[in-house]
């Protein structure tokens, strides 16, 4: 594009172009992947009282940064919908 005689690049990268469907599918696809790591965790509380068993650490500290950052991209997302409106 040019303006003015000045050469000027336009970005539309697919990272940063939203629409509403995709922001509603990234929001689902987010959603459902909370629900599966809450389900992990609430059956780690399960073996606990059952057996007194402890899942290994690691996979108890993955599962709350995977959930954690998970909310943060869905932060992020709902505050793009908001510019939208």
């Amino acid at each position: 594009m040019a303006i003015d005689g000045s050469r000027f690049k336009a970005v539309n990268a697919k990272a940063k172009n939203y629409t509403r469907g995709k922001l509603r599918q990234k929001l689902s696809e987010i959603g459902k992947a909370i629900e599966r790591y809450l389900s992990e965790l609430d059956r780690a509380d399960e073996v606990f009282h059952q057996t007194g068993t402890v899942l290994p650490e690691a996979r108890m500290e993955r599962a709350l940064r995977k959930l954690e950052h998970l909310r943060k991209e869905a932060a992020r997302y709902r505050s793009i919908e908001k510019r939208m409106d």
